[in-house]
């Protein structure tokens, strides 16, 4: 996933590309050092052939030319909406602003994400990288 892609980029392309309703939990990790994407997302789907029928079209897939990425689909540690729904809400990402937290869905409807069920400590940023410069 380029770097620059926010998470309502991303679902806007799922969905753009017939995959509305297909998955119930997304989350698109961010370097809050930068405000960019890692380059990947978490997805969870409704069934094995949403699977199958997206990796049929997003692997190999550049989603933009001016990013050099093209996308490739991996099994993630946590599976499951609601395994993914109990590791994410209390994730430091929770105390972030709304538009960096998970999104939970069901039949393509986004539903309220679950409130911490503790104190949510604050993100870890990280330093910037030897020799790197933040381009404005």
């Amino acid at each position: 996933i380029p770097q620059r892609y926010n998470r309502e980029m991303i679902l806007e392309d799922m969905d753009a590309r017939g995959f509305a309703g297909a998955y119930d939990f997304f989350y698109l990790p961010i370097d809050f050092s930068t405000t960019h994407s890692v380059g990947y997302a978490f997805i969870n789907f409704v069934s094995e052939g949403e699977l199958a029928r997206f990796k049929s079209v997003y692997v190999g897939l550049k989603l933009s030319e001016d990013s050099p990425k093209v996308c490739a689909v991996v099994d993630a540690k946590v599976q499951g909406k609601l395994k993914n729904v109990d590791f994410y809400r209390n994730s430091t990402v929770m105390g972030m602003e709304e538009k960096y937290h998970p999104v939970m869905l069901e039949n393509g409807v986004r539903l309220q994400f679950p409130r911490p069920t503790r104190a949510v400590g604050p993100v870890q940023r990280r330093p910037p990288r030897a020799g790197g410069q933040m381009k404005h």
